[in-house]
C-alpha cells in the first residue's frame, strides 16, 4: 500500500491557519474580557460601592473566560 504524503508547505499552511484561528479566538476573549471590566468598573465607579457580591461575581466570570482560553 502507497503512503499518503503531503507536501511541507501545506502542512506549514494548515498549521499556521489553525495557529492564527487560535490566536484570534484568545484575543477576541481578551478584548471581551477587557470590555466587561472596564464597563463594570464605570458603572460601578458612578455608583461609587462595590459590595461582596459583584466582586466574587466578576471574579468567577473573569475566571471561567481564562479558563476556557487556556483550553483551547
Amino acid at each position: 500500500m502507497e503512503e499518503l504524503r503531503f507536501p511541507d508547505d501545506l502542512i506549514v499552511k494548515v498549521l499556521l491557519k489553525l495557529n492564527t484561528d487560535m490566536v484570534a479566538l484568545v484575543n477576541r476573549r481578551r478584548a471581551s474580557m477587557w470590555i466587561q471590566w472596564h464597563g463594570v468598573m464605570r458603572h460601578k465607579s458612578a455608583a461609587a460601592t462595590m459590595d461582596q457580591t459583584d466582586i466574587r461575581g466578576l471574579i468567577t466570570t473573569v475566571h471561567r473566560s481564562v479558563m476556557e482560553a487556556a483550553s483551547l
